[in-house]
């Protein structure tokens, strides 16, 4: 498990454990948690790509930007 620093709150990324997320999900992020979960059976790229995905999901809940699954994308 490791932790990252958004907007100056820690989360904890960790690996996507449910094995029928893993055939529909790269990543999730839960605010009530503070838990991103990626993926492990995915490419480090999709991997990293999947972090900067969900640490924008992150972004646009504390700052209630209010943007669209479309918009991170």
């Amino acid at each position: 498990m490791r932790k990252v620093k958004i907007l100056g709150k820690s989360w904890r990324v960790v690996p996507l454990r449910d094995k029928s997320d893993k055939a529909i999900y790269y990543g999730r992020t839960n605010h009530l948690k503070g838990k991103i979960a990626i993926n492990p059976t995915t490419t480090r790229q999709q991997r990293l790509d999947t972090m900067l995905h969900e640490t924008i999901h992150v972004i646009d809940g504390e700052l209630k930007i209010g943007l669209t699954e479309r918009d991170v994308c």
